[in-house]
């Protein structure tokens, strides 16, 4: 059930990562869950974008608003100063709401590293403080010192602290960093991705789709293998990759050497709106990474009514249950080719319907709006029990 009115509350949202022009879909989900939220809530986002070599001092502000949500963006520059310049910026996008009457009652933030800058804020301001964890340095056990006093600071003072996964929750705890932690996945646009209808005709050959940078740990070249290994076995499947990155050519030319050239479409990235088109084509999401804090992409294709193969890594297993696809060793080409087979032999076993459904009532934004508002009042509780500043 959304918020009523007087429930309603000023929600402050300090990203690491948001859409930008230079990368539109880096940190997308962080906006996705500003627009599930702004459904009963005041949201405002504060965001602290890198930029450029600007002017000696220069920050440049804007403030518009972005899929529905006010959104002031502070570029700041690099250089020597730029920690200053990063403290400047918050102050003035802070100034900014502040003279239009905008006075957080929750600060939310992503990721540790804004974390500790809203438990700082949050004493100020005697507002209560969220912080939602996505960050893939705990699972790959990557967090630097720096990371570790910051991470310490963010979840020892913050009300709740939200990761995206129970794996991720597990994997923050290995560090020996403890908080009030609640999990929370990621919400899926149920307007934008949505099932193909019930009497549309099978392809043939089946289509299989593959989103995400193409960097190695995303296992694209392990999917390419699999696919030749198909190929020598008669299996012809048709592949989307969307997604662009270093390894591009190098798996451009490897789907070339296996004699994929003419299976395989390299879309590179591509708007939001054409991937839910590409999901609704396919029949089968493959999702070969060697490590994930959850995976949006998996969401997004169970929306779509999508049977998912993915590695059996971080929080996949956690949405990925039977009926919804199959889960396979990370790195194993060979299990990855038997399971995409399985998959494609049996469609009866994998409901489209059924999927899309539940993970409609599981991912959607409404379902995970509501679930925001709970945790906004235990942690606006969490904050009356430790004792507001005056």
């Amino acid at each position: 059930m959304p918020p009523t009115a007087e429930r309603r509350r000023r929600v402050l949202i300090l990203p690491a990562w948001y859409p930008r022009v230079e990368n539109p879909v880096h940190g997308i989900f962080v906006r996705d869950q500003a627009r599930a939220i702004s459904a009963g809530h005041d949201v405002a986002v504060l965001f602290l974008e890198p930029g450029g070599p600007l002017g000696p001092g220069t920050l440049e502000v804007t403030d518009e608003v972005d899929e529905g949500v006010r959104t002031v963006r502070i570029r700041v520059p690099h250089g020597a100063l730029r920690k200053v310049r990063l403290v400047a910026g918050l102050l003035r996008g802070l100034r900014r709401l502040r003279a239009d009457g905008f006075r957080a009652d929750v600060i939310h933030a992503h990721v540790f590293t804004l974390g500790a800058v809203a438990v700082v804020l949050g004493r100020l301001l005697g507002a209560p403080v969220v912080v939602s964890e996505h960050y893939s340095v705990f699972p790959r056990r990557l967090a630097s010192r720096t990371d570790l006093v910051l991470a310490r600071l963010a979840f020892s003072g913050a009300e709740l602290v939200v990761p995206v996964s129970e794996s991720l929750r597990r994997a923050i705890e290995a560090y020996g960093l403890h908080a009030r932690f609640r999990v929370m996945p990621n919400p899926v646009d149920t307007g934008l991705f949505a099932a193909r209808p019930a009497a549309a005709a099978a392809r043939t050959p089946p289509r299989l789709v593959v989103v995400g940078s193409l960097v190695p740990i995303k296992g694209v070249d392990r999917l390419l293998n699999a696919l030749g290994a198909l190929a020598a076995r008669g299996r012809a499947v048709d592949l989307d990759i969307v997604g662009d990155g270093p390894e591009r050519s190098n798996y451009e030319a490897l789907a070339a050497s296996l004699g994929l050239s003419d299976r395989v479409v390299f879309h590179g990235t591509r708007p939001r709106a054409e991937v839910a088109g590409l999901m609704r084509e396919a029949d089968l999401l493959v999702q070969p990474s060697s490590s994930e804090t959850l995976s949006c992409v998996v969401l997004e294709a169970q929306v779509s009514g999508l049977p998912v193969v993915a590695s059996d890594v971080g929080g996949i297993p956690e949405v990925v249950g039977s009926g919804a696809g199959l889960l396979v060793p990370a790195g194993d080409a060979d299990a990855l080719a038997g399971a995409i087979e399985e998959v494609l032999e049996h469609p009866e076993r994998f409901d489209s319907a059924a999927i899309a459904g539940a993970a409609r009532e599981r991912f959607g934004a409404a379902s995970i709006a509501a679930r925001w508002d709970e945790l906004y009042a235990e942690a606006e509780a969490v904050r009356r029990r430790r004792g507001s500043p005056a």
